[in-house]
């Protein structure tokens, strides 16, 4: 256990060393009956801001998104590739879904729920930047 805290500690002091512009936005969110949300849980936060990373700012994550309603899911879909100055791209998602058969969830299971094809023009699917 030291060691792997060692490692984390020293793991995130780099990570704090780097500059802003180098900081990946993350997109932490879960699908449940149709909706998406945005992970905002202080110790999911804290671990991506310890990685280096930086997550999706409180206005857009406290909105759901429902896949039944073309207006969220324009919406859902403007968010993850917006890039306007000062503000973001999402360059990883990391989809806390919870699954019964976690093998049997997949990227095509992701997409499926986004309603989406895996050729969708996402920053984090062109770099393969998606956790499932």
């Amino acid at each position: 256990m030291d060691k792997i805290k060692g490692n984390y500690n020293c793991l995130s002091k780099a990570a704090a060393n780097l500059t802003a512009r180098f900081k990946p936005v993350v997109a932490l969110v879960d699908y449940n009956q149709g909706m998406w949300t945005f992970s905002r849980e202080n110790y999911k936060l804290k671990y991506v801001s310890d990685a280096g990373g930086e997550t999706v700012d409180e206005t857009i994550s406290n909105h759901s998104y429902n896949v039944s309603n073309p207006d969220d899911m324009d919406d859902l879909y403007a968010l993850l590739c917006l890039s306007l100055p000062n503000r973001f791209t999402v360059d990883e998602v990391i989809d806390q879904t919870f699954a019964p058969e976690p093998t049997e969830y997949t990227l095509l299971t992701l997409l499926d729920n986004f309603n989406v094809s895996d050729d969708a023009n996402f920053d984090f699917l062109i770099n393969q930047s998606v956790e499932t």
